[in-house]
């Protein structure tokens, strides 16, 4: 775990080092959109490949040696709003319909008290806070973008 973690935030601070891609994320006007589009359009290319859309829906975590694993519901729930925003800056309609299936997708994996679960989905682990709280970001983030009442209620 502590490893798969120091190869994200790895990943995360080169693309965050990136300024044209810092930019785009952060929403900030920038006059080079023509050069960062194609790491943005990569990156979320990315992000499709790891969604698990034929078994659920949800996106998953690769690990060289041991390949895909099965869905997070954690790292799902901040997904969601960042494919929502390069969707429209991006004018890729796969991004938002991944965004849609991912958010569809944790409405049906809610735990019975609210919360949703920690880790991976095979792991059935009880709700967590955190998780949670990163879950309801996405709902949040699509209840905005297409006013279905659904993610709001949940």
């Amino acid at each position: 775990m502590i490893q798969s973690a120091l190869r994200y935030l790895s990943m995360t601070k080169q693309v965050l080092l990136n300024k044209r891609i810092r930019a785009l994320v952060l929403n900030k006007p920038t006059t080079t959109i023509p050069s960062d589009r194609s790491s943005a359009v990569a990156l979320s290319k990315w992000l499709l490949l790891s969604q698990n859309e034929k078994i659920d829906g949800g996106y998953r975590t690769y690990y060289l040696d041991k390949k895909w694993t099965s869905s997070y519901p954690e790292t799902t729930g901040y997904i969601i709003p960042v494919l929502v925003e390069a969707a429209k800056k991006l004018g890729l309609p796969e991004l938002e319909k991944s965004a849609l299936i991912a958010a569809e997708w944790l409405l049906t994996i809610q735990k019975e008290e609210g919360g949703w679960q920690g880790g991976y989905i095979h792991q059935n682990r009880p709700a967590i806070v955190f998780n949670t709280g990163q879950v309801i970001r996405g709902l949040i983030a699509m209840y905005k973008h297409t006013k279905d009442d659904r993610f709001f209620q949940s």
